[in-house]
């Protein structure tokens, strides 16, 4: 009888053993799972802002949307070209990451001096996206939404994406033959 409790015993403490394996190992695949998981951090469609501003070289630039067309808040009466500014903000809208970490200490990560800030309104509201500075070790940049402390990494395309001024947004000015041209004198 010992030895048949005995053998029992031996059964059930593989079995935990085992389980207990099993189990962590389930655990871990299920993390790194989740960490693969690609994340949008924004959550905005680019049809559904109104207005935007971001930081070049020191100076903010505003832009609001007037129906169908995007006007510069500094000079409404410039040509904005739709399709490269609505490409800027699908940069923003789209921008993904699969690293997120929780900061005890924002300042730590470059958001007491970000690179940039970029402001998305809405009509449910305004969100913050602030990018703050380069990870040389992963080659990504931190971003923060809103002032939260969980960070994204994400790759260059946000810098990238914002580094226009007013005149790299402006519409191409076409010739037609409607439109005088100077004649040789």
């Amino acid at each position: 009888m010992k030895k048949k409790q005995m053998i029992i015993g031996i059964v059930l403490l593989v079995l935990c053993v085992g389980g207990y394996f099993g189990v962590k190992a389930y655990n871990s695949y299920q993390e790194k799972k989740k960490e693969a998981e690609t994340m949008k951090p924004v959550g905005i469609a680019v049809s559904d802002i109104t207005g935007f501003s971001y930081i070049y070289n020191g100076e903010t630039l505003e832009f609001v949307k007037d129906g169908e067309e995007w006007l510069y808040k500094g000079d409404t009466s410039l040509d904005m070209d739709e399709a490269a500014i609505e490409e800027m903000l699908a940069t923003a809208c789209d921008i993904t990451s699969t690293e997120k970490i929780t900061a005890e200490n924002v300042s730590d990560y470059g958001f007491d001096e970000p690179t940039n800030t970029i402001t998305l309104d809405t009509a449910q509201g305004t969100t913050t996206v602030k990018i703050g500075m380069y990870n040389e070790m992963v080659s990504k940049y931190y971003l923060s939404i809103n002032d939260s402390i969980e960070l994204y990494l994400i790759g260059s395309e946000m810098i990238s994406g914002f580094d226009m001024n007013v005149e790299n947004l402006e519409a191409d000015e076409e010739v037609t033959a409607d439109t005088p041209e100077t004649a040789e004198e």
